[in-house]
């Protein structure tokens, strides 16, 4: 079954974690704000708002409007779907076409408090040789790295009044206004036009292990050279390290945050941009399919398993950044190359066509979880082309379906641990993404 919490990812559904297998968020049907929750584990949701509930099945029939039989294929459950009941038609769609936020700014006694504490921490920070070997042996950030992004360190948890920073009155439960909470950790600031408008701290132990300070600014930091080659990635140290090693970089904060306006607009200028959120989250392996849709020529470069999870891990454990990007920047012309290739012959699907695809994945699906995710991702990206309007980029979405299926079907399948293992003619192992790009 396709995992319900990456339809989620893919819909741009924000979610925070409520209990150890819970999940919270704003309904994509009705609204609200945490009305909507879902229990990934047991592939269930319900909102209390518009009363409605389910598996992924009925997710895909009432929030993107799909038929049974073409939700029931996409959750990889075909074995529900009736015999002659392709599903390739639909319902208007319920969801509405994201478009990138416009991030309002911080009134001006939150910059000036802002300001203060930044450079207060900054000065601790600068002046604490344990704290500043840590970020250089443990995050490969330089001296230099540290004073030019102003990085600073609060020894202590911090009360404030929460009026003098221009934020409005919030009331505990026995009826006394709440204090303005700054986390003892790693200041990390984000700054614009000279001000300081985000401030996030990473706390040295608990949980959550970062925070952003309330009033904050919802814009991603941008590092380095935003023209050339631009990595994508959560961490802002791991931001600071890319820029400081080999290129320009963004930092999401999380693997289901979409860029604002600014950031989506500097990320469209951009050469070339690498997709490389952290390994060890299925959020960001789900977020591809966002990505892949509006920055349609952006690569996927996570890290190599065996160097870590992330960029400042790989770098710790031996790996060039450098190198790591150039081998992504290779990918990416030969990648480009090739779909230039495949545009030009382009195969014209219809109706009998696609319910054909249809059946054919429904029949592969029910072989291997790997091949289920790829062929969701690929199902849905076609979906998205058709909504939009894009036939020739429908009909090449299809056309990579039935390569896909074309190279599976001739090779032979075996259940592995955990995926479907691909095997050739002569028994050899190949990838799974080998055959998909044939």
């Amino acid at each position: 079954m396709a995992e319900l919490y990456q339809l989620l990812e893919n819909d741009s559904v924000a979610l925070k974690k409520v209990t150890a297998s819970e999940y919270s968020g704003a309904c994509p049907i009705c609204g609200g704000n945490d009305r909507f929750r879902v229990w990934p584990e047991k592939g269930r949701w319900m909102c209390r708002g518009c009363d409605k509930s389910g598996d992924a099945i009925e997710y895909l029939r009432h929030v993107r409007g799909l038929p049974f039989a073409e939700a029931a294929i996409i959750a990889g459950e075909a074995d529900k779907v009736r015999p002659g009941e392709s599903g390739v038609r639909r319902s208007k769609p319920m969801i509405q076409k994201w478009v990138p936020k416009e991030e309002a700014f911080p009134c001006r006694a939150w910059q000036e408090k802002a300001e203060a504490l930044v450079g207060w921490a900054h000065d601790r920070l600068i002046a604490d040789a344990v704290r500043l070997k840590w970020l250089s042996d443990e995050r490969g950030l330089s001296l230099e790295t540290v004073k030019a992004s102003r990085l600073g360190w609060n020894p202590s948890d911090l009360w404030r009044d929460r009026s003098a920073w221009g934020l409005p009155d919030e009331l505990k439960p026995d009826g006394t206004s709440k204090k303005l909470w700054i986390p003892a950790g790693l200041v990390i600031p984000r700054c614009q036009g000279g001000a300081v408008v985000r401030v996030r701290i990473r706390r040295p132990d608990g949980e959550p292990r970062y925070c952003v300070l309330s009033g904050s600014s919802g814009v991603s930091m941008m590092s380095g050279d935003m023209a050339g080659s631009v990595v994508v990635v959560e961490s802002e140290l791991d931001a600071l390290l890319i820029a400081q090693d080999v290129a320009g970089a963004v930092a999401l904060g999380s693997a289901s945050i979409r860029p604002d306006a600014g950031t989506f607009k500097a990320l469209r200028s951009a050469r070339a941009v690498f997709i490389s959120l952290d390994s060890d989250q299925a959020g960001a392996k789900s977020a591809w399919g966002w990505w892949s849709e509006y920055f349609p020529d952006a690569f996927r470069l996570p890290i190599p398993a065996e160097y870590g999870k992330d960029p400042t891990e790989a770098k710790c454990a031996g790996l060039s950044l450098r190198e790591w990007l150039h081998a992504g920047e290779a990918l990416l012309a030969e990648s480009l190359k090739g779909s230039a290739q495949q545009s030009r012959q382009v195969e014209v699907f219809d109706q009998a066509k696609i319910s054909e695809l249809v059946r054919r994945a429904g029949v592969l699906s029910e072989s291997s979880r790997a091949f289920r995710l790829e062929l969701h991702w690929l199902f849905d990206l076609a979906d998205k082309k058709d909504r939009a309007g894009d036939v020739a980029g429908m009909n090449q979405a299809l056309s990579r379906i039935a390569r896909f299926l074309d190279g599976v079907e001739r090779a032979k399948i075996s259940a592995g641990a955990g995926r479907g293992d691909v095997r050739n003619g002569s028994g050899e192992q190949v990838g799974l993404f080998d055959i998909s790009i044939q």
